[in-house]
């Protein structure tokens, strides 16, 4: 046992995307929780469309100090 379990946040992202799945949605807006790199949200393989809507200081502790660590992370949520 590591000791770890999920946030609400991962929980909650979780029971969404088994409902979604239940349910065969097509198409749905998924908002990332915090950051992008390593947010719960970043578990869906292919999406179709990824936005940042904007770049700010907000959440240094977590995303890092400068606007660059923050919109590297936030970027995190863009595949190829």
């Amino acid at each position: 046992d590591s000791g770890l379990s999920p946030t609400y946040f991962e929980r909650l992202t979780l029971m969404a995307l088994m409902h979604f799945e239940d349910e065969g949605v097509q198409a749905a807006v998924v908002e990332a929780g915090l950051g992008g790199l390593l947010d719960s949200t970043n578990v869906i393989p292919s999406p179709r469309v990824c936005v940042i809507t904007s770049v700010g200081l907000d959440h240094q502790d977590f995303l890092g100090p400068t606007l660059e660590d923050i919109a590297r992370n936030k970027g995190g949520i863009i595949k190829a």
